[in-house]
């Protein structure tokens, strides 16, 4: 017997491969309101421009407003780490640890295929000489243009662009419930997605 969630959810399938969205891995229901439902991409689906197989920042946006207005729901994009983005993580992870000395605790990289790249390092309390961030940031760009990245965020906990609690908290409430990765990434995809909007406003 349906419910009346499965029956959404099977609107919101329809809707989806209506729109050529056939790689969404997940989607979940039982969010917190407004959002009636979340749904799972893996990051390497994620790029600049909308193509087969890929979606945009720019058109996750156009089917959250179309989701609403045609079939009446809420949807939410979450963004999980791809196996290449968790393996090129822990690469620089450890080169940057390798060079000082053991000063990172965790590296989150949102998607390659979305320019600026966001960057967010974790510090390791226990190294007392840590690094400066100019440091840091010389070495990850040679690390990224291994990768044909040229444009990148780089921030931690001190850095002017970490998100703030409030943002933490509601970014939580909505993908909850969620490990630190996925929440980090969600953080990621969200500050990166500001940082287009200025741009295209400058």
């Amino acid at each position: 017997m349906s419910t009346p969630e499965s029956s959404e959810i099977t609107r919101l399938r329809e809707f989806l491969a209506g729109k050529g969205i056939d790689f969404v891995s997940e989607i979940h229901g039982n969010r917190t309101p407004p959002i009636d439902f979340a749904l799972y991409v893996a990051g390497d689906r994620l790029a600049s421009l909308a193509a087969k197989g890929q979606i945009s920042p720019r058109q996750m946006k156009l089917i959250q407003t179309a989701a609403k207005r045609d079939i009446g729901l809420q949807i939410e994009w979450i963004v999980t780490p791809s196996q290449k983005a968790i393996a090129i993580e822990a690469a620089l992870q450890e080169l940057l640890n390798r060079r000082f000395h053991e000063a990172l605790n965790a590296v989150f990289i949102s998607s390659l295929e979305t320019q600026p790249v966001s960057i967010w390092i974790e510090r390791n309390p226990q190294n007392e000489a840590q690094p400066e961030l100019s440091d840091l940031k010389l070495l990850i760009e040679e690390f990224l243009k291994l990768y044909d990245v040229t444009a990148f965020v780089l921030m931690d906990r001190d850095s002017a662009d970490v998100p703030t609690n409030p943002l933490i908290m509601r970014r939580l409430k909505i993908i909850a419930p969620a490990t630190t990765e996925g929440l980090a990434v969600s953080l990621l995809l969200t500050i990166q997605r500001s940082n287009t909007q200025q741009t295209c406003c400058h």
